[in-house]
Parts: C-alpha cells; structure tokens; sequence
C-alpha cells in the first residue's frame, strides 16, 4: 500500500474509533439508551471473542469466559443501575487484560518476545542489544495493559462513572498512541542507529506480525 492509501486507511481507522469512543461514553453516562445501543456495546466482545477463540490458543478459554460474563450480565441486567456501563466495563478490562496477558506470555521460556517479533520483520540482525531492548518493550507493554485493566477496575468501583468512562472510552486510545510514541522516542535514545527504524515501518510491522 502507497504512502496516501496508508494514510486514508489511518485516517479512516482513526474517525471510526473517535465516533466509538463518543458513542461509548455517552451510552455509559446516560441510563437510558435504546436496544441499538445495548446491541453495539456487546458487539465488539464478541466479534474479538470469536476471533481470538479461532487464532490463540487460550481462545477457548478467552470465548467461555466473555460467554460466561455475558450471560451473568444478562442476568443481573434488571438490577444494575447503568447495565450499558458494565457491557463498556467488561470490554476495557478484558480486552487490555487480553492484551497484558498477550505480551507477558511472549515472555516465557522457549517463547520469543512479541516486540521482538515486530522488530525482526524490519531488521536484517537483530543484534543483541535490540534483542535485549525489545524483551524489555514486550514487559513495560505488558505492564501498560494489565495496569489499565487495573485502572479500569478501581475508577468503575471506586470514582464515578463519568470519570471511569472519560479514562475507559475517551482516554484509552491516546494513552495507546502516547505509549507508543514515547517508545519510539526511548529507543532513538538508547539503541545504535543501526537499530533505528522509521515510525511507519514500525506500524507496520505491528500490523502484520501481531496475531492473538
């Protein structure tokens, strides 16, 4: 893909998650939405759900539990003050434990580091110090997820929903991006030149390698 068809694509990814993410927060702070907006809320969950049960092993599992969450949702669904909220509570957390989990399992023996998974599909070599550099990106990602689902836990019990929806539905996508770009940033500062490569190059290298 040319350099205008990436950035239509980017741009077109980028509107569509803006407009979510509005939809998100309204229908969580405002108790009374219509089906629609129940019917959009829970399809993300299980459209990842199918998908992540098809490509991971953990799939199975990742499918019972959304399954099983859905169905106790669906049960307590007259009691609960903001049922919407609690669809939008159930994907933040579970998709940025997903992601946590993702990362810190490429960890383990035997498994290689998925940043360094991305970082060999625009290297040559993978020197040692980008072998060391990206098992580090692969942990601090890991900590960056599973701290958000943690986030995520305590803002929906413990803060308002407003605020919990400002950090879940609005906050979450720049915090990605800001993560992302100060990564990038880090590694100009502490890897040789030889191991630097562009910003897009990197995008795309996630966007080809990175499978659940």
């Amino acid at each position: 893909m040319n350099l205008s068809g990436d950035l239509f694509t980017g741009a077109l990814a980028a509107g569509l998650t803006l407009a979510y993410a509005i939809f998100a927060h309204y229908a969580s702070v405002v108790t009374d939405v219509g089906a629609w907006a129940i019917l959009l809320a829970a399809a993300p969950m299980i459209v990842v759900s199918f998908a992540f049960a098809r490509e991971s092993r953990w799939g199975a599992l990742f499918l019972a539990l959304t399954v099983s969450a859905l169905t106790a949702l669906a049960w307590f669904w007259p009691n609960l003050h903001n049922p919407v909220a609690w669809l939008y509570f159930l994907q933040s957390v579970s998709a940025n434990v997903m992601l946590g989990l993702i990362f810190w399992g490429s960890l383990g023996a035997r498994r290689k580091p998925l940043c360094t998974v991305f970082a060999s599909a625009v290297h040559d070599e993978m020197t040692p110090e980008l072998l060391r550099y990206t098992r580090q990106v692969t942990l601090a990602w890991s900590l960056f997820f599973l701290s958000s689902a943690l986030l995520s836990l305590l803002l929906f019990f413990l803060a308002s929903i407003e605020t919990w929806s400002l950090f879940a539905n609005i906050l979450s996508w720049p915090l990605i991006g800001v993560m992302f770009l100060g990564e990038n940033e880090v590694r100009k500062r502490v890897l040789p030149p030889r191991d630097h490569v562009g910003l897009r190059a990197t995008v795309r290298a996630f966007r080809a390698n990175f499978r659940p």
